[in-house]
């Protein structure tokens, strides 16, 4: 009504002018004073109180108005505000007490028991953050006073439950604006709550849940804007130590702008009353610890404090141990800045073993380098103390190591031509679904070629919105080479990219001029805190870098053979490299694209078996030249030329015609058996000698020597009822077995052969692998693995895989379905 509205203005003004005359007070003194500011700041606190209880009840609705400094009277001691819950429940219930009488005598009570049956009244309106002291001087709750005076008096009134009601929809798992994914945890313990507060989390202070916790009241964390959300339920567990959720650990927290100090010296060692000392004079400099670790030496002890007070921790201590110091009984005190906290925060944490073992490994995995750790007895806290520059890195590393988000891996593909392009297609097609199966969100960060470079922090989407640019042919093609050889079977793909390429051909802004120091740094630059470089190059300045990327604590999938079939040098300093700094190193794809080969044979090797011999048919296109041959009747130039317009040939179509290719697969597969070989150790029969082709439209007689000689092989063979066949083959002496590497001798060669027309080799036709493995276990009949040729789309689907076995290695594991459970889920 006017009237009231007019008294509620009276009362503001009156207001107004009683805090016009303490501003002029202080402008006159010059100075001023704490309980005035206390005073003022809490006017708005009562004006809007007063204003939306009246608002209510005009509405019809039953409240009335309590001023908390009518009943809440706090003091400050060094440890905060303390509550003097005596005075205070006495004051409230001589307020309510007064209020029930007004109300029942008022309108509101005479209509209650009409218009609210069972509805307590009268309802309270309270003003928060303010309060009035013991000498009855007015005073605030402090930082997130509102928050506290909500939780005061919900113990004072004996609630069932606190709301707090804010801007977000409870208490999250990380902190968002770092993990992306994380998420609103439902269920949150008291202890959990203060750890999550305590280091960082902001929904909550921790002196907020302490009423509560008196009471065992559950806080309940809601959201103004998204009132429908259930938020956070913060509650005392009915036994201790219970298992409230599915994860062990609930959430993740750090603290940024930290520094570590580290007292040392052999005159700590076994001398009472050091730690005292230490802590004495930092109590004395008024700073606050953090993080505090000891090794059980007693040789040093490390601490954390916030960094803007570091110096003055360092004085204290130097003036504190001034005697140690000189005579070199401590020896160091060590500055380390520029530090954050992460610390993973779970009731369930010590009833589950290997918690710590995944946290930490996690760190490990994603190169995170850890300066100091810490954990309680009660084992609901982990933290450790790494570098800032690493903070948002080791937190979403550790976020989805417990299953909370997905797991991030950054990705970097060296190479645009048909099988880069088709592993950038076959990327942008799984990317979902490799999140939704496997737990994976992958990144594309970089692509480059031999002259340009794309750099971004996600270009998944930028590649999606631009895919006709980026791949300006078709995004689904098919080729097949001859009907009647049937090889369009085998070559048949969805979005083939067997001859897509990346168009860097257009003057784009986006792209930058190829740089493989600044690609690679900038993979490493990001927060993504693991990293998978995929070379799809042939190119050896590129293989001579894979060390470096393993050093560099990157993992690394290749489909480019030349770091591993060339030197043993080199060979051997990539594994080294991956061995020593626990990367990754796949090749799955160098030898017969996506078949399990290389796979197969460590399993083989891994077992116990032993391998007597291997025998294939690895270089496709030389089979296929032979299948037109011998089936077709072609001559040895026409068989050339069809097959490599079906671009089945290398780009250096002479690394098949003269055995190179195939050569260094069965090289990869002795030095996998162990044998230290090199190419210049296999016996090669080249079907054509290198020579230079001009033009594929007119090879002018440039094969007429090897028409004649391939037409009388193939005549040959057939009078002996053979055909002829590209035969690799490696014997060992001894077996070949992991107890017996040293000892171990090979034969290897690559070889034109006839062979009967019932025998294997003979079978197999068209553009597909064969590989043989004859070991002890399979003896009377070989393990053979035989499949399709080594197309782009066929390597790109290697290469997925070997993605997929990095990111097992590192903690993804498959997520569950609810209609079926699959076996790939665990992969």
């Amino acid at each position: 009504s006017v009237d009231i509205s007019n008294n509620i203005l009276d009362k503001i003004n009156s207001d107004l002018r009683d805090i016009s005359d303490l501003l002029r007070a202080v402008s006159l003194m010059k100075t001023p004073h704490e309980q005035i500011l206390e005073l003022v700041s809490g006017y708005g606190e009562v004006w809007s109180a007063t204003i939306i209880s009246e608002a209510l009840r005009q509405e019809g609705y039953p409240f009335i108005f309590l001023n908390a400094r009518d009943v809440l009277i706090v003091s400050e001691d060094e440890l905060g505000t303390k509550v003097h819950w005596d005075i205070s429940e006495e004051k409230l219930n001589i307020f309510l007490s007064e209020q029930k009488i007004l109300f029942d005598e008022s309108e509101f009570g005479k209509n209650k028991a009409i218009k609210y049956p069972g509805v307590p009244t009268p309802n309270l309106l309270i003003t928060g953050y303010i309060a009035t002291s013991l000498t009855g001087i007015s005073t605030t709750l402090k930082r997130d006073g509102s928050d506290f005076s909500a939780s005061i008096f919900g113990k004072m009134l004996k609630a069932t439950g606190i709301t707090i009601w804010t801007d977000v929809s409870g208490v999250y798992s990380a902190d968002p604006r770092r993990v992306s994914e994380a998420q609103i945890i439902s269920d949150v313990s008291y202890t959990e709550a203060i750890e999550l507060a305590y280091f960082g989390a902001k929904v909550i202070h921790p002196k907020t849940m302490a009423p509560a916790i008196l009471d065992k009241i559950p806080i309940y964390i809601r959201n103004s804007f998204a009132p429908s959300h259930p938020g956070t339920k913060i509650f005392l567990p009915p036994i201790k130590g219970q298992v409230l959720r599915e994860h062990s650990v609930c959430g993740f927290t750090t603290v940024d702008g930290i520094a570590l100090l580290n007292i040392e010296g052999t005159g700590m060692i076994g001398v009472p009353g050091i730690a005292h000392r230490l802590f004495g004079a930092l109590k004395a400099a008024n700073i606050s610890v953090l993080f505090i670790a000891q090794a059980s030496s007693e040789y040093s002890i490390c601490f954390a404090t916030k960094e803007i007070h570091v110096e003055s921790a360092k004085k204290s201590i130097s003036e504190a141990f001034f005697y140690e110091l000189k005579q070199g009984l401590i020896s160091n005190i060590r500055i380390i800045s520029k530090c954050a906290i992460i610390a993973a925060v779970g009731e369930s944490m010590s009833n589950t073993p290997g918690v710590s073992g995944i946290f930490f490994g996690a760190l490990g995995d994603a190169s995170v380098n850890i300066l100091s750790i810490s954990q309680g007895c009660d084992e609901r806290n982990i933290s450790a103390v790494v570098y800032a520059s690493e903070a948002t890195k080791a937190l979403r590393a550790v976020h989805s190591a417990f299953l909370l988000s997905s797991l991030d891996i950054t990705i970097g593909i060296v190479g645009t031509g048909r099988v880069g392009s088709a592993v950038i297609l076959s990327l942008l097609e799984q990317v979902n679904i490799l999140n939704s199966h496997f737990g994976l969100n992958i990144r594309i960060r970089g692509i480059t070629n031999s002259k340009k470079m794309l750099l971004g922090d996600n270009l998944v989407s930028i590649l999606n919105e631009k895919l006709d640019s980026f791949f300006p042919i078709k995004k689904t093609t098919s080729y097949s080479i001859d009907d009647d050889i049937n090889i369009e079977t085998t070559m048949k793909r969805s979005r083939s990219s067997s001859s897509l390429t990346l168009d860097y051909n257009n003057d784009s802004s986006e792209y930058q001029n190829s740089d493989l120091d600044i690609f690679f740094n900038y993979m490493k630059s990001g927060t993504t805190p693991h990293v998978i470089i995929i070379d799809a190059t042939s190119s050896d300045y590129v293989a001579s870098l894979h060390p470096q990327w393993l050093k560099g604590l990157v993992h690394v999938v290749t489909a480019n053979k030349r770091a591993i079939a060339n030197s043993l040098e080199l060979y051997n300093s990539v594994y080294s490299s991956a061995k020593e700094h626990n990367r990754m190193y796949m090749s799955q794809v160098t030898i017969g694209a996506s078949l399990p080969i290389r796979t197969t044979l460590y399993d083989m090797l891994s077992s116990g078996d032993a391998v007597y011999k291997i025998i294939g048919l690895m270089s496709v296109s030389v089979g296929v030249i032979l299948n037109e041959l011998i089936d077709n009747g072609l001559s040895f130039t026409e068989a050339l030329v069809k097959t490599y317009r079906s671009g089945l040939l290398e780009d250096d179509v002479f690394a098949d015609l003269e055995g190179t290719e195939a050569a260094q697969k069965l090289l990869l597969l002795a030095r996998e058996l162990g044998v230290p070989m090199s190419l210049n150790d296999i016996e090669i029969e080249p079907i054509a000698s290198r020579r230079t082709i001009d033009s594929w439209d007119n090879l002018n007689g440039l094969f007429d020597k090897e028409n004649d000689i391939m037409a009388e092989k193939c005549r040959l063979a057939k009078e002996k009822g053979c055909t002829l066949r590209y035969v690799q083959r490696i014997e060992c002496n001894p077996p070949a077995e992991l107890g017996n590497r040293s000892e171990i001798t090979a034969k290897a060669s690559v070889r034109l052969e006839e062979v009967p027309l019932d025998s294997q080799y003979a079978m197999v036709k068209g553009a597909v692998y064969y590989f043989a493995f004859h070991t002890d276990r399979y003896s009377q009949n070989p393990l053979v693995i035989q499949g399709p040729l080594s197309d782009s789309a066929n390597t790109a689907s290697g290469i997925i895989g070997d993605i997929l076995r990095i990111a097992k290695s590192i903690g993804a594991k498959g997520k569950a379905t609810k209609s079926i459970s699959s076996p790939l889920l665990n992969y």
